[in-house]
């Protein structure tokens, strides 16, 4: 299952950098990309609510806000 998500912070590559090694480690997750000029994160995960709500907290425990 592929997900988008908004997310505010981003500023720099490192930012998008940081929040897909953190968010690719994850169990369930296939693959990452977040783009910082467009505040944009794609997840490709198993599809499992557990593992999109560690997503979702991993990006939070960055910093970072879900809009």
């Amino acid at each position: 299952m592929r997900k988008e998500l908004s997310v505010e912070g981003m500023h720099c590559a490192s930012c998008g950098l940081l929040i897909k090694q953190d968010v690719s480690r994850l169990k369930g997750v296939n693959s990452v990309e977040a783009d910082f000029k467009s505040g944009r994160v794609s997840v490709d995960f198993d599809g499992s609510s557990e593992t999109l709500g560690q997503v979702v907290s991993t990006i939070k425990k960055l910093g970072y806000k879900l809009r």
